[in-house]
């Protein structure tokens, strides 16, 4: 997140204006030490003229979160608080929440994975001690993408880059370290080994 916020606010068009920033650090609801990390780095780093918020896709029992704030704005329309909305914005709205609330509840620990961010510009192989070959990445976006080598599914880079880290004896303080930074050391590693 603090790569993005830093290639926005370096970007040339942005700096006409002085626009003030609102960056959004959208996640699924969870208590993953990374996150409040990445958070934490995000939120030193904003100029006093830009800040940030944390929304959740779902949160139990509130309604700060992506799917509280369609419900509220379902409820207003029903109540006539608001300009009528269309019916198939209004069924489309509906079926998001019942589809969001279905993927990202409590309890149901599947995470999603992200979007490819730019072109490959780093690539390595490694297995792992189970066997399994994996495929590491990162693009010119400085994301880290981590993909099981023989399916060319993509995997949670994080996990499989500690384990990895750990096998190997690999003298890295991953516990501190965001998924791109622990990703950019580890192939940095694997990289000066070939």
């Amino acid at each position: 997140m603090l790569n993005y916020y830093q290639a926005v606010i370096t970007d040339e068009d942005f700096k006409i204006g002085n626009p003030k920033l609102i960056i959004v650090f959208l996640t699924p609801e969870s208590n993953y030490a990374a996150l409040n990390s990445e958070y934490e780095n995000l939120q030193q780093a904003l100029s006093s003229e830009h800040r940030a918020v944390w929304l959740k896709w779902s949160v139990e029992q509130t309604e700060d979160c992506v799917l509280g704030i369609i419900r509220n704005i379902l409820q207003y329309e029903l109540q006539a608080k608001i300009n009528p909305i269309n019916e198939y914005m209004r069924h489309t709205l509906k079926a998001f929440v019942q589809h969001a609330y279905s993927v990202t509840k409590s309890g149901d620990r599947k995470i999603r994975t992200g979007q490819d961010l730019g072109d490959i510009t780093d690539e390595v192989f490694f297995t792992t001690a189970d066997g399994i070959a994996h495929r590491l990445i990162r693009r010119d976006s400085n994301q880290i993408q981590v993909f099981n080598a023989e399916s060319g599914d993509k995997e949670i880079a994080k996990n499989i880059i500690i384990k990895y880290i750990i096998e190997r004896g690999y003298h890295i303080d991953y516990k501190n370290l965001n998924t791109q930074q622990v990703g950019k050391k580890l192939l940095e590693i694997i990289l000066n080994e070939n």
